[in-house]
């Protein structure tokens, strides 16, 4: 993953292996932004932005039209909601796209890393 970023912001380089023969591997240049809303919440929204980030063979550039993670603390524990809507572009068969789709939620397990490093450290051990 390539990025370059600032304070809150990055623009990021993502590939992702097809897992397939059949199918194109992809990659995404996206803009992810942070934002500490309060001192129980905080966002993380990606899109895909135009940036000097040439094409490689083999790859089929993909849009992230929209992906926005929302963190809530609460009593028991941080509530996170997920919004995504992606172009991959290109060809994808029916049951590739539904493999993806089942394994969506294991994000969360990156979340859960990402909270700790950044949420948690800034906010509190709760």
């Amino acid at each position: 993953m390539h990025t370059a970023s600032g304070d809150e912001m990055a623009v990021t380089h993502m590939k992702f292996s097809a897992g397939s023969i059949f199918v194109s591997h992809r990659d995404f240049v996206s803009f992810v932004g942070r934002s500490d809303k309060s001192e129980d919440s905080m966002s993380v929204v990606c899109k895909s932005v135009a940036y000097p980030v040439p094409e490689e063979k083999g790859f089929v550039r993909g849009e992230l039209q929209t992906s926005c993670f929302i963190f809530k603390k609460e009593d028991r524990g941080v509530l996170v909601n997920y919004i995504a809507q992606v172009d991959p572009k290109g060809w994808v068969p029916t049951a590739v796209v539904n493999a993806v789709a089942k394994t969506q939620p294991l994000i969360l397990i990156s979340l859960k890393k990402l909270y700790n490093e950044e949420f948690k450290g800034k906010h509190g051990s709760n």
